[in-house]
């Protein structure tokens, strides 16, 4: 069963979508009604690309499966095919880089991992990681943020054909140390003509959980700007009484999406991780200022066996595509795709 969040933020939320859809118009089997408008935050089905002998539950998996894994994707529509940007961990050092590959017409079969950018490519600050890609692109080009050490801080880079990147000679935003025991997974957004940061973070304070941040990029360097989301808490359950919150021990690896309504309206759209120990699931949240976040009543939106985390959600053609890590052994890990169909989409991003 579902963790509903406080009443306060059940009201907050049905707010929210009343001004877009109404409470009810989710689309397909999450909304009540496959004639709604759908704006894709569910349901989400898991996409196999095998048979019933074989099951293929990952479209994108390590070359070496052994040795390294896929982690925190970001995607791009490019045309008629989807492009995936991810990072590519070590398992054992926990040294990274980051690699893009694209899909054919289906957007779930995936050609040649490609390495776009390096931490020799970098500079002395990117230590031996550079990972959590999150990519845009901009009337000036492709721009990516990127995560650089073990939780050191946030990185830009800019390319003009989303193949080369070219890393701006100093960070973005670097981990405060005396406040912060990690900065990493970045997302970033064009809104209300402002370029906006999101990433996770983890205060240096006794008894802290995961959380996410907001600053605001101008130029080379960015200006925190506090949390906007943190760790469930107050929860109820389906009958009323005090239960324990889904992401109780913290949230995490956000993706926030700028989107057009149907009515023309821009919301914000937050997938993101949340924790209940060291285990994640899938949760949804939105924003009309980029400031207070509503999350969705019936998070979280994908809850599997597996240890799911780090989405990416994007709009192709009539469906809407949720690209997402499993965790787990070699056999186990890899990037795979759940996908709305559920008809009449209303949002566009």
């Amino acid at each position: 069963m579902p963790r509903l969040p406080p009443t306060a933020h059940v009201t907050a939320l049905c707010a929210l979508a009343g001004g877009l859809i109404g409470c009810g118009g989710l689309g397909g089997g999450g909304g009540g009604g496959y004639n709604l408008p759908n704006r894709g935050i569910a349901p989400y089905v898991r996409v196999d690309l095998g048979d019933a002998e074989t099951p293929v539950l990952h479209v994108l998996a390590p070359d070496e499966a052994d040795l390294t894994e896929l982690r925190e994707p970001s995607g791009l529509v490019d045309g008629d095919r989807v492009v995936l940007f991810f990072e590519v961990r070590d398992r054992a050092t926990g040294a990274a880089y980051i690699a893009r590959s694209s899909s054919d017409a289906s957007g779930a079969v995936f050609g040649a991992q490609e390495p776009v950018l390096l931490p020799q490519d970098v500079g002395a600050w990117a230590l031996d990681r550079v990972g959590a890609p999150s990519v845009i692109q901009t009337p000036d080009g492709w721009l990516m943020a990127f995560a650089y050490g073990d939780g050191d801080g946030i990185g830009l880079a800019r390319s003009d054909d989303g193949i080369d990147f070219v890393a701006d000679p100093a960070p973005l935003l670097a981990r405060e140390p005396s406040t912060e025991l990690r900065v990493d997974s970045p997302s970033i957004a064009r809104f209300d003509g402002r370029l906006l940061l999101y990433y996770e973070t983890l205060a240096a304070a006794e008894g802290a959980t995961l959380s996410i941040a907001r600053a605001q990029i101008d130029g080379a360097s960015a200006t925190p700007q506090g949390l906007i989301l943190q760790a469930g808490s107050d929860c109820l359950g389906a009958d009323g009484a005090a239960d324990p919150c889904w992401d109780r021990s913290g949230v995490g690896s956000p993706e926030v999406r700028a989107s057009r309504t149907a009515t023309g309206r821009t919301v914000l759209r937050l997938f993101y991780a949340g924790y209940a120990g060291k285990r994640a699931d899938l949760g949804f949240a939105a924003s009309f200022d980029g400031a207070q976040w509503s999350r969705f009543v019936f998070n979280p939106v994908v809850a599997e066996k597996a240890d799911e985390r780090e989405a990416t959600n994007l709009r192709f053609g009539s469906e809407y595509l949720l690209y997402f890590v499993e965790v787990g052994t070699a056999a186990q890990h890899g990037i795979a795709l759940s996908v709305n169909d559920a008809g009449v989409p209303s949002e566009t991003f």
